[in-house]
């Protein structure tokens, strides 16, 4: 085949990319085949030879197995056994071809995709069964994963909206909807990654694929916000000038949003300094966008938010607001209906913590003052919803000996990449999949004899492994059969005298790779030098590939070159999975502190420690979600659990923050003497704010429903901790945080007015009087 393909405006033939080795098989040969290290080399890589050959194939690979283990091209041989105790070639189940592709420009990797289309073409189907991939086909497989599945995330904006635009008001009524005003939030976010993404690319941070799902990941984030700033405000009386309404939403809403937005801004950023590049660079767009959200949710929308307001006032349908609906009245007020978060007080006192003191509340939240919050507090159901979390906590925190680290490479292609059957064949056929090794030498002097020595050792000792089974022709061999070719004899000279000479010539240029000359590129001291191996490397997950290094280096220190070092690709992440607990530990650690201290600013003490506890909680339970459901630590999950830290303390911050609001409130109005109960805080706090609460969490939920149905395994797994991480969040801040609040948590303040209750009670006692 003659493959060719135009790369930058230059046509550039495969064999322009290709390491040609096979003359170093046959001194005579003078072809330009790409070498492929296989059973090919027998017929000098030519299809004529092959084709006339006069030897049957069979015997040929026969005597292939002689020299060097067939096994290491070919799978499930079988043998004849011969009457003198040598074998004979009967049959393989499937054969590997490998090309080895120079590195020393972009055309080798720009001509991979018409290779592989052009050998997959080449070969008769009804014959044989090909499979194929290069190292291009991941990134290649990667990017069609992401433009693909941009549809999908598309249809999920489009869904979200659609919710939004029907549940911020009331769906039913033309001029108490919402729906212009649930797009513009869409739009909000939409600013707010653009924002994000282009801070990120002008200050030159790559792009992770995973990124690609940060768009959904914001929407559902910056949808609860929108949903507290409007609930609140629909709470506010109608009666009231809309300045003095837009502040007193703003006092009650702004503080928690603010502190959201803090806590899931520092949880990303402490993960900007982990060392696995992909989770950074995901970490670094993530900050970027949630703060550029921040302005804008309290700017652009809150403008959105008045101009909204006042079309209602005017009776005008929120769809098109120059046109007024027939049956409004521009006085009207807010049925109780149309205001699905909204809960007034009454005027009993100033400020009030009791949610029998509400009015202009919906059916939602009846039920939850009612008979959700009453039974939830009772002390038996109370103490018996606490063991359950913590029995949950330990069950998950045992659970983590027994959770699988790794990424397989087939989890983070599309279901239908060509790559995957392909690496699945190389598994059950050959053992393994394959992979390169780089062996590099550094600082050693080939002019001396017992250092060449211990590097034909080494080379050797590296063929003899198991794992390894093959490895192309090294340039000291090549070389000294060069010199003995040239007729150079040792005491010509020193031994690298002529290596820039055999270097320069043709068939030889391939192994200036392989060395690292000196600056006048005499190489008469090349500092560097390598040698290449070709691994099995077992089920091919990325962590079994440090055991294969370890025993490769072990090799080199045998022989002395303790200056050396192995590398290869798949030890890149391999070395991600053996750091992967400690970076998780310890990222953890750190969002949870600086958590703690956002806390402390806007929080008392004990509140900001229950904060804190159920965030620790929600992590722990997330690490017992990875083993109940089978999934492995690795980069994504990892991401997920570090995410979780800013995403699940929404939940408990507004309920925390309605609960201080309301008890602090109360104190401070309450007659002297007056006991003011943190239980009734923590019932007027989920009445006020748990409808919101759950149905932010219902809408995060909403905006990535879509990636369930994505097309790889990666972002399935994140659709599943995303929704694991809401539940987790939800239950935590409605059913624990409540539970700690009122048991758990005495301010100060209340304490001294218990105090001050008892002594007025006691003096009132002693003088005869009823308090």
């Amino acid at each position: 085949m003659n493959l060719q393909t135009e790369v930058r405006g230059k046509v550039v033939r495969f064999k322009d990319a290709c390491r040609r080795l096979a003359e170093y098989d046959d001194d005579d040969y003078e072809g330009e085949e790409c070498y492929a290290p296989s059973f090919l080399s027998l017929w000098n890589y030519e299809l004529n030879s092959l084709i006339g050959s006069k030897v049957p194939i069979l015997d040929k690979l026969s005597a292939l197995h002689v020299a060097t283990d067939i096994e290491t091209f070919a799978a499930n041989v079988v043998f004849e056994e011969r009457k003198d105790g040598s074998k004979r070639v009967l049959s393989a189940e499937a054969v590997v071809l490998v090309f080895p592709l120079r590195s020393d420009d972009g055309a080798s990797y720009d001509i991979q995709p018409a290779w592989n289309a052009g050998i997959a073409g080449a070969i008769d189907g009804a014959v044989l069964e090909v499979f194929h991939y290069s190292n291009r086909s991941f990134d290649d497989e990667v990017g069609r994963l992401v433009s693909g599945d941009i549809p999908l995330f598309a249809v999920g904006m489009c869904i979200i909206t659609l919710f939004i635009a029907l549940t911020l008001g009331a769906p039913t009524s033309l001029h108490r909807s919402r729906v212009l005003l649930g797009v513009m939030a869409i739009v909000n976010v939409l600013l707010a990654v653009g924002g994000g993404f282009g801070i990120a690319s002008a200050i030159g941070i790559r792009f992770a694929s995973i990124a690609a799902l940060l768009p959904l990941i914001l929407l559902g984030v910056q949808v609860d916000s929108v949903i507290i700033l409007v609930d609140n405000l629909d709470a506010q009386s109608d009666a009231e000038p809309l300045d003095e309404r837009i502040g007193k939403s703003l006092s009650k809403s702004g503080p928690a949003i603010l502190v959201t937005a803090l806590t899931t801004i520092s949880a990303f950023a402490t993960s900007t300094t982990t060392t696995m590049p992909a989770v950074a660079m995901f970490a670094s767009f993530a900050a970027l966008s949630f703060t550029v959200a921040l302005p804008v949710v309290f700017t652009f929308f809150l403008a959105l938010l008045v101009l909204d307001e006042r079309r209602l006032k005017a009776g005008r349908i929120s769809f098109a607001p120059c046109v007024r609906a027939h049956d409004a009245r521009a006085d009207e007020p807010a049925p109780a209906d149309a205001v699905p978060g909204g809960a007034l007080p009454a005027t009993k006192r100033a400020r009030s913590n009791k949610a029998s003191d509400l009015r202009n509340i919906g059916r939602v939240q009846c039920f939850i003052r009612d008979v959700y919050a009453p039974t939830l507090l009772s002390p038996p159901v109370s103490a018996l919803v606490a063991l359950a979390f913590v029995a949950l906590v330990v069950l998950s925190a045992l659970s983590v000996p027994f959770i699988k680290v790794g990424q397989p490479s087939e989890e983070v292609l599309p279901d239908d990449s060509y790559v995957i059957p392909a690496l699945g064949i190389e598994k059950a056929t050959f053992g393994g999949v394959r992979g390169g090794a780089q062996i590099v030498l550094r600082g050693e002097n080939y002019d001396n004899e017992r250092t060449r020595d211990a590097y034909r050792r080494t080379r050797r000792g590296v063929l003899d492994l198991d794992f390894v089974k093959a490895a192309p022709p090294d340039w000291l061999n090549q070389y000294e059969r060069w010199r003995e070719s040239e007729g150079i004899e040792l005491a010509d000279g020193p031994f690298l005298a002529r290596l820039h000479d055999f270097l320069g010539e043709i068939g030889s240029t391939i192994f200036q790779d392989d060395l690292v000359c000196d600056r006048d590129n005499s190489c008469k001291h090349p500092s560097d030098s390598r040698l290449s191996a070709v691994l099995l490397t077992g089920t091919g997950d990325q962590i079994e590939q440090i055991g294969l290094r370890t025993r490769l280096e072990a090799v080199l220190q045998r022989e002395g070159f303790d200056t050396g070092f192995v590398f290869s690709e798949g030890f890149l992440n391999a070395e991600s999975d053996v750091a992967i607990w400690t970076l998780t530990w310890t990222n953890m650690v750190y969002a949870l502190a600086v958590i703690f201290g956002i806390m402390l600013l806007f929080n008392p003490l004990p509140i900001a420690v229950w904060i804190t506890v159920c965030v620790a909680f929600i992590d722990l339970d997330l690490l017992g979600v990875l083993w109940a459901v089978d999934l492995k630590l690795n980069a994504v999950s990892y991401v997920n659990l570090v995410m979780a830290v800013g995403l699940s303390v929404d939940y408990s911050v507004h309920l925390a923050h309605a609960f201080h609001e309301s008890h602090a409130g109360a104190l401070a109005d309450a007659a002297p003497g007056e006991v003011v109960s943190t239980r009734d805080s923590a019932v007027y706090a989920l009445t006020t704010m748990g409808a919101s609460v759950i149905k932010g969490g219902f809408t995060t939920v909403l905006g990535v429903l879509v990636v369930a149905f994505a097309s790889s395994v990666a972002f399935r797994t994140f659709f599943t901790l995303i929704s694991f991480t809401v539940l987790l969040g939800l239950l935590h801040g409605m059913v624990l945080l409540p539970i700690l609040l009122t048991y758990c948590t005495v301010p100060p303040a209340s304490r001294r007015l218990i105090g001050e209750s008892q002594r007025v009670a006691s003096t009132a006692s002693s003088k005869g009087e009823s308090v």
